[in-house]
């Protein structure tokens, strides 16, 4: 895995269009490794996930040291960039922004409100998605989709499902 500068865009994967080309440079983003990270947050942010495991805890501060390094790109003042009620991060006023993560891999996307309406980013592992999971997160014509597919497909395109899925929550 490869550490992108922050404001590079998403590295590219075989022969799909990078978060640059989708975008353009109206996006800030970064993919960086999970690392440890707890001691750099704000104490509000600190206090979010102080009950939380270890992991849980190395990603949230892999995401959030890397979202205020990219909203300082945008203009924006250091301050802490915290949970809301939905548990997704409460961005300034005039900027949209998604933090995704993996135990190993945090991706961060931040733009203005004026030039991005809406920015959604997933990370996932490259794995077939449980299949216990797939009424979750599936539809019954999704299922009946997903059920007409190869069977060695099948849990990978499920994860797909579930990850542009949650590139729009």
């Amino acid at each position: 895995m490869r550490r992108l500068e922050v404001g590079s865009p998403v590295a590219r994967l075989g022969s799909f269009p990078t978060l640059g080309e989708l975008v353009g440079s109206r996006v800030h983003a970064a993919l960086v490794p999970v690392r440890d990270g707890l001691a750099q947050l704000h104490p509000e942010e600190r206090a979010q996930v102080e009950r939380a495991v270890r992991a849980r805890q190395r990603e949230f501060a892999t995401g959030r040291r890397y979202a205020r390094v990219l909203l300082r790109q945008l203009g924006c003042a250091d301050a802490p960039l915290l949970r809301g009620v939905d548990r997704l991060p409460v961005w300034p006023e005039d900027v949209v922004g998604s933090i995704s993560h993996t135990r190993a891999v945090c991706a961060v996307g931040v733009a203005r409100r004026g030039e991005v309406t809406a920015l959604g980013l997933d990370v996932e592992d490259d794995a077939d998605l449980e299949r216990n999971l797939w009424p979750e997160i599936c539809t019954a014509d999704e299922l009946r989709w997903l059920d007409g597919q190869r069977a060695a497909d099948r849990g990978r395109l499920a994860r797909l499902h579930f990850s542009a899925k949650e590139c729009v929550h």
